[in-house]
């Protein structure tokens, strides 16, 4: 995604529907198993906002819960002119 930004070809990444935001959503496949990645891209920063195993809606729902918290999170801390803190 560095190089080729956003949206890179060698991925499925897709845009989500309007009541999540903007976030965007790649489909990998990691070890046989679906896994999502969900972001959102601000100027020229891309945030992984949360990654998770494809398995139940039930954790699917939760997933994009949790994103749209994160998303938050960063919002607000960009709107506070901080620099976006590396998070392990």
């Amino acid at each position: 995604m560095r190089k080729s930004g956003p949206m890179p070809e060698e991925y499925r990444v897709k845009p989500l529907s309007g009541h999540l935001h903007g976030l965007k959503q790649a489909n990998l496949k990691i070890n046989r198993e679906q896994v999502r990645m969900l972001f959102s891209v601000y100027n020229d920063r891309i945030v992984i906002l949360h990654v998770f195993k494809k398995t139940s809606p039930q954790i699917e729902k939760r997933g994009y819960e949790k994103a749209l918290d994160r998303k938050k999170q960063v919002e607000e801390l960009m709107r506070g002119g901080n620099e976006l803190p590396t998070i392990h």
